[in-house]
């Protein structure tokens, strides 16, 4: 009996050894994970999917390496010891002076006031995050690292970058979210780069020497105070995404020469026209040119034969060109909140458009070319002056959602039953008799049709 006990105990110690050895390796299995997960997502956000991880260490610091083409890097991402593992204090920093080949730091999130002086010694650093701490200024020796090619500070206070600010090698500059009023002229010497975002700021004017940033491709400058562009900004020939969103500006330079150009986002300026010559930028797929003062669309505007995204609501459009009807990749339109009286008949061309929104406008009757949109889904023509619609409109064979509200209709042509895919229709606020509303709902049987706010239940 007294073996048995004995047994029993041994079993119940070595159950519980290894539920609570079980249990450890799970700890760390978790936390290791949680630190492995982010710094795939930092290596993602900085190298896309273009990188392996070659091996990795967890003494002091966990450490991944990681082959970028043929050059190897070294990911520092947090420290270690004493299980300090979201913090990374500026008496740790000492590590980085034998840190291994190129290496990328990340301190964001980390409230430094700042640069940590031991960041000047790491003389191969090819990436460095400084996002979100509260930095007011960038010290002159990080001119030092002219090995870096990605540099993060978004998301701090600095108001100015020293006159002779130049890192030669830099690919990515990353400073949106600051107080930044003006960039040096040697920030332009930077010929390699090729990715800059300088969004909410407090930016007033560019360096006229902008255009010698020939290998830019991506420039974002929204939420700025910039009224005008140098006319060095036609030479950013590889540009192929702007934003100049929210600024104050009144006229475009000449943007022809940007061949490459595929988004181009110049919402809520105080524009009033478009460059007359726009034949050279083929390539643009979206345009947003929406809350500004445009009163009309150049001819040139049909040459943009690869956009596919259009927005040009709240403008003072009165009418569209009949070159209008060569943008035949168009798939979305937004021309809400104009003053349209008409559409050219050449808007019939446009056989790739799915949604369109023409809601807002002055619009008295539409040409019977508009029944060709055989593609168009989603259709707002609501608080226009319509009174009726052409027969043609029945064509719309993949329209699935028609809104007409505040409108003049007193009736609907009998093609519209035609409209076999149509799930909702809104009429609300015309001037339907009720034998008219009654053909309707028997004309569109599947359809939730509504006539008044009560029909939307």
């Amino acid at each position: 009996m007294k073996q048995q006990g004995n047994t029993r105990k041994k079993m119940t110690w070595i159950v519980k050894s290894i539920v609570l050895v079980f249990i450890l390796c799970s700890l760390a299995v978790a936390i290791f994970s949680a630190i492995y997960l982010k710094a795939c997502s930092d290596l993602r956000k900085h190298y896309g999917d273009n990188y392996r991880i070659c091996a990795f260490s967890f003494h002091d610091y966990f450490s991944i390496y990681i082959a970028v083409g043929q050059q190897k890097y070294t990911l520092v991402v947090w420290r270690t010891k004493d299980w300090e593992i979201s913090k990374l204090t500026v008496e740790d920093l000492p590590y980085f002076r034998s840190a291994p080949e190129r290496t990328f730091i990340n301190l964001s999130w980390h409230n430094l006031s700042q640069v940590p002086q031991p960041l000047n010694n790491v003389n191969k650093m090819s990436a460095l995050d400084l996002s979100n701490n509260n930095l007011t200024e960038i010290p002159p020796q990080v001119n030092n690292l002219q090995q870096l090619e990605t540099l993060d500070l978004t998301g701090n206070q600095i108001s100015s970058l020293a006159a002779n600010f130049c890192l030669s090698n830099l690919t990515t500059a990353k400073l949106s979210h600051n107080y930044l009023q003006k960039i040096p002229h040697s920030f332009c010497y930077q010929q390699k780069l090729q990715y800059l975002n300088l969004q909410h700021n407090a930016l007033t004017s560019l360096p006229k020497d902008l255009g010698a940033l020939e290998k830019l491709t991506h420039l974002f400058l929204t939420n700025n105070n910039l009224q005008f562009l140098p006319q060095s900004f036609s030479k950013l020939t590889q540009l192929q995404e702007l934003t100049l969103k929210d600024n104050r500006l009144q006229k475009l330079p000449n943007i022809n020469t940007l061949r490459n150009i595929k988004s181009i986002d110049i919402q809520g300026n105080e524009l009033v026209a478009l460059p007359e010559n726009l034949r050279g930028m083929s390539n643009l797929s979206r345009l947003d040119a929406a809350e500004n003062s445009l009163k009309s669309l150049p001819v040139d505007f049909g040459f943009l034969s690869n956009l596919q995204t259009l927005n040009i609501y709240k403008n003072q459009l009165c009418a569209l060109p009949p070159q209008f009807g060569n943008l035949q990749n168009l798939r979305e339109i937004d021309l809400s909140t104009n003053f349209l009286v008409a559409l050219p008949k050449e808007f019939g061309n446009l056989k790739n458009l799915y949604r369109l929104n023409l809601a807002d406008n002055q619009l008295e009757n539409l040409p019977g070319e508009f029944g060709s949109l055989q593609k168009l889904t989603i259709l707002d023509l609501s608080n226009n002056k319509l009174q009726s619609l052409p027969p043609q409109f029945g064509n719309l064979s993949s329209l699935e959602i028609l809104s007409l509200d505040n409108n003049k209709l007193q009736s609907l042509p009998q093609e519209i039953k035609n409209l076999r895919k149509l799930s909702q229709i809104y009429l609300i606020n015309n001037n339907f008799p009720p034998h008219e509303k009654l053909k309707v709902r028997k004309w569109l049987p599947n359809c939730k049709v509504v006539f008044t706010p009560k029909d939307m239940k």
